[in-house]
């Protein structure tokens, strides 16, 4: 999709603002700071249960970093400072 397209229809979900199915506000996921984007959050689920050992983790923390270079390789300067967490899955996580 074009990147002023995506901007233009983003901006106007968020105008009208939408509850986002989690009781939360779109001002809390997506933000438009002097019109505009500055941030957006995007919520995803894994099958990755929190206590897994490392080596079950590896693959799946790997796919996910994976995912985050693509989304930041793809960005536009300025957006491509995408991140990723767990909620804590990652803590005790080392390579």
């Amino acid at each position: 999709m074009n990147p002023a397209i995506f901007e233009s229809e983003l901006k106007k979900f968020h105008d009208e603002d939408l509850n986002l199915g989690t009781g939360l506000k779109a001002d809390y996921k997506i933000g438009f700071i002097d019109g505009k984007l500055k941030y957006l959050e995007i919520d995803a689920y894994t099958n990755c249960k929190f206590q897994l050992p490392r080596g079950d983790k590896l693959p799946i923390y790997e796919d996910w970093e994976d995912l985050r270079k693509e989304i930041n390789d793809g960005s536009p300067e300025g957006m491509n400072k995408a991140l990723q967490s767990a909620d804590g899955a990652w803590a005790w996580y080392h390579k």
